[in-house]
């Protein structure tokens, strides 16, 4: 796309549908440049006229032009800059009197139609949609189940051409148990003779592709109707896919943007494993970026050697900013001394970008000399950061002169930060004339940011005439944070109209506080009422999406009532702002299930920032245990803090990594006995997958043997017995440790001070307002009232086994970490107890419990309970 733009000539018009698709995507790089492109094609005179014209959904606007938190990356800086003040907002029905105009004499009849049978939704009309609804409406469970993995596969991925092996593999997985069981033999072809036909005009709902010569389409394949692509965008936003989902896209999608774009909103939506996989699946296909985000996935989950063998393996194939990648996450950590190694690494490999991270790791770590010598090194490189840097460094000490020399020299190579850093030192020391100076420099250069700071400074002496100067002049630099500052100048000074004005152009420009920020100057001036019906009416008018703003301007004035129902209202259309916003209201309040709650359900549509604060609610709850599977591994498919991220290598090029990553540490051993290596050698192998590993294919394991077998062949003296003792490493990290065959029971008894609880038929027991225990027991012979058979077999016999044993439940508070117990295999048993204090809250359902016996990882066995109150309501303990 970034190329074709090149050859747009004069007179032409560009239609970007869905304009997102190109802009906001998993490789930012590719996103910006088409974004730079666009900005370029606009403003080349030698190609106008040149119309751009695009669509995308409100949301989608606001997250491409909301300003970066301070001292965050800015991902898209260049499509802010596209789209600022070129803004249309497209209410979703027409007004009264455009309907009235449509339905006057002469209007196109099909126009009059709409308008007609259409109500105001005359768009939507006239694209079919009310006869597409209803037949998928009317469809059956499996021709639904159909559309729904092409909704998946369009909204998660942008697959726009869906393959006919990912609706076999994955529609089986949509249908309950009993729409499967009455589902026909040919159910497929028969869901898809009824999708594709058309209606009255309309086309199908899922059409056949026809692939042209040299398209990468093998096999039938399917593209979903344009409108049901929408629906499927609002209905089924909060849906994460079932399993088999993401288990058929690996195995049938090919377009390595496609599975980049996957794993990128699997990840988004904290399954980890599942973005895992399909990364791991466009590696395979050669994309370099999946290893990035695999590599950031294994530091994340505290698998260092292995996020390093795999940025080591990014850049053997040309990308060694991965090391760098890394070495950011370890000095984030503390880490310093593996982040300067990393850094070390990735300059050897080619990565210039690196030495200025460096340089700016041994500033903060106190290393001054070193990295004046990287900042130097960088600029006489090209780097032209190197030199900004650097003038930082040297304004810091006090070195006023020096620090200017390098910002000129910075600025004639395009990079203004070295004036800012001056300039802000001069403010600091109360010298505003030289740091005014200073800050047009800089502003001249490209960067406005320190006039917008400089004015604050003026405003907070009681300088407004000066302040107002210096905002405008950052205003006129196309500076959203500047137009904001006027408008509360304004504010503050009674002219709420021009203020308002001021925060409408600043927040179509990308500052999204802007209208929240002016309505608070307002509402603390003791004009609340105005605010409200200021935002109020903004919001009818369709301008921008600020419901939020009204709501915490509600909040903030001591309207809950009022704040909640905005949010409430803003959660049921899937906002994910106010979802987060809930659950902090009702964590606060106390009621953390509810917390969780929302704080679910943002996460499952897809926030990042949602799922940090579910683990910090899960925190709160009392399990740190799964608050810290949260942060390292994400979730489960089923959304339940997951216990690891099984991975399995991407290519034999990884397990050599994996053995230059260790080389240091084997050294000493290499020079000595072969036999005394053995052992660091093969727990060197155990770390080729990491994480509790329950399936691998068989092809893989073959592959791991092979390099090994290599590995082995190049070291002459090595016995046999190291050669089995790899490969039984190899095949204990992949499948894990072997089984201990057992024949007993697990039993389960609730007990209070008063003796043992009965637990009914149905495993339901009634607890009442006081403590009990859950007492689990694992032995030879049933010891408990409540048992069920524990047996394991096709492993090896020993004389001791250890289980773990847990309690689940689908209520955070009712659950317990696992809990070692070892017992003989011949006569032993084995009791533990997890406590529940005192039941004080009610609910409307009974909590579920479920105790759980695992060995080495797997399950093996469960017994589920259910908890009531002593009067039949539930209860909470």
């Amino acid at each position: 796309m970034a190329r074709s733009i090149d050859v747009v000539g004069p007179h032409t018009v560009l239609w970007l549908n869905e304009l997102q698709h190109y802009l906001l995507n998993p490789n930012a790089i590719s996103g910006e440049r088409i974004a730079a492109g666009l900005r370029a094609l606009l403003s080349d005179t030698n190609r106008a006229p040149v119309l751009v014209l695009g669509t995308m959904w409100p949301e989608v606007w606001q997250q491409l032009t909301a300003m970066p938190s301070p001292g965050q990356p800015d991902p898209h800086s260049q499509a802010r800059e596209l789209l600022a003040g070129r803004v249309i907002f497209v209410p979703e029905t027409f007004s009264e009197a455009e309907r009235a105009r449509v339905l006057a004499v002469g209007a196109d009849a099909r126009l009059r139609d709409a308008a007609q049978h259409g109500d105001r939704r005359i768009t939507q009309y006239l694209a079919g949609a009310p006869e597409l609804m209803a037949r998928y409406r009317a469809a059956t469970p499996e021709t639904r189940a159909v559309l729904h993995v092409a909704m998946d596969a369009r909204r998660l991925g942008s697959i726009a051409v869906v393959p006919y092996g990912l609706l076999e593999r994955a529609v089986p997985s949509y249908l309950t148990d009993d729409e499967w069981a009455r589902s026909d033999a040919d159910w497929l072809e028969t869901a898809l003779a009824y999708a594709a036909r058309p209606s009255r005009g309309t086309p199908g709902l899922l059409a056949r592709v026809q692939p042209r010569p040299g398209d990468r389409i093998s096999g039938p394949a399917y593209r979903l109707a344009d409108y049901l692509e929408q629906v499927g965008g609002i209905e089924r936003a909060g849906v994460v896919p079932p399993a088999a989902f993401w288990d058929a896209v690996s195995n049938t999608i090919t377009d390595i943007e496609g599975l980049r774009r996957l794993g990128f909103e699997a990840q988004r939506r904290g399954r980890f494993q599942r973005a895992s996989q399909i990364y791991r699946q466009a590696a395979e296909l050669g994309d370099v970026v999946a290893l990035r985000e695999l590599a950031v996935l294994q530091q994340g989950a505290g698998n260092s050697d292995t996020a390093h063998a795999l940025a080591r393996e990014a850049a053997e194939r040309g990308d060694p900013s991965v090391l760098g990648t890394l070495a950011l996450l370890r000095a984030q950590s503390e880490d310093r001394p593996g982040a300067m190694a990393l850094y070390h690494e990735a300059i050897d490999r080619g990565d210039d970008a690196a030495r200025v991270a460096l340089a700016n790791l041994l500033v903060e770590s106190g290393d001054r000399d070193t990295a004046e010598h990287l900042f130097r090194v960088a600029a006489d490189l090209g780097d032209t950061s190197a030199l900004g840097s650097l003038a930082k460094l040297l304004a810091a000490e006090q070195d006023l002169n020096g620090a200017l020399e390098l910002a000129n020299l910075a600025a004639e190579r395009g990079d203004a930060s070295g004036f800012s850093a001056v300039a802000k030192l001069q403010m600091e020391v109360g010298d505003f004339t030289e740091a005014r100076s200073l800050a047009e420099l800089a502003a001249e250069h490209g960067d406005s940011s320190v006039l917008i700071s400089l004015a604050q400074a003026h405003s907070e002496a009681g300088q407004v005439d000066a302040a107002e100067q210096l905002a405008w002049q950052a205003a006129q630099r196309d500076e959203p944070a500047a137009l904001t500052l006027l408008a509360v100048f304004q504010a503050n000074a009674g002219d709420w109209a021009s203020a308002w004005d001021l925060a409408t152009w600043a927040s179509e420009r990308g500052d999204r506080t802007a209208m929240r920020t002016v309505a608070r100057c307002i509402a603390r001036a003791g004009h609340a009422d105005h605010a409200i019906r200021l935002l109020r009416d903004t919001v009818d008018r369709g301008i921008g999406n600020i419901q939020l703003d009204l709501a915490a301007l509600r909040l903030e004035i001591g309207d809950v009532e009022g704040a909640h129902a905005v949010y409430r209202a803003a959660a049921a259309k899937g906002d994910v702002e106010a979802l987060r916003a809930l659950a902090r209201i009702h964590g606060e309040a106390g009621d953390l299930d509810a917390a969780l709650a929302f704080a679910k359900e943002a996460v499952d549509r897809g926030s990042p920032e949602a799922l940090a604060e579910l683990a910090d609610w899960y925190e709160r709850m009392g399990d740190t245990m799964g608050a810290q599977r949260i942060r390292r591994f994400g979730l489960t498919d089923d959304g339940m803090p997951a216990t690891g991220i099984i991975f399995s290598p991407v290519g034999p090029a990884l397990i050599g990594e994996l053995v230059r990553v260790r080389e240091h540490d084997l050294q000493p051993q290499l020079t000595a006995n072969p036999t005394d290596w053995a052992q660091p050698l093969a727990e060197l192998v155990l770390n080729l997958v990491t994480g509790r590993i329950d399936d691998i294919s068989r092809q893989m394991l073959a592959t791991a043997d092979r390099h090994i077998q290599r590995v082995i062949q190049e070291q002459h003296s090595v016995s046999l017995r190291l050669e089995q003792l790899i490969r039984n490493g190899v095949q204990e990290a992949i499948q894990g440790p072997p089984r201990v065959n057992f024949n007993g029971w697990i039993g389960v008894d609730v007990r209070n001070a008063d003796g043992s609880i009965p637990v009914s038929a149905s495993r339901t027991f009634r607890a009442g307002f006081g403590p009990f225990n859950l007492v689990v027991a694992v032995g030879v012979q049933p010891s408990l009232p409540l048992t069920e058979p524990l047996v394991v077999t096709g492993g090896v016999d020993r004389r001791r086994v250890q289980f773990e044993i847990e309690v689940d439940s689908d209520q955070p508070t009712f659950r317990r970490s696992a809990t070692p117990v070892t017992i003989t295999t011949a006569e032993g048993s084995k009791e533990i107890s997890f406590r529940y204090e005192t039941v004080s809250r009610w609910f409307a359902n009974p909590p579920w419990l479920w105790v759980r016996v695992s060995q080495a990882g797997r399950t093996l066995q469960s017994i589920e309970l259910i908890l009531a109150s002593s009067n039949g309501a539930t209860e909470h303990a």
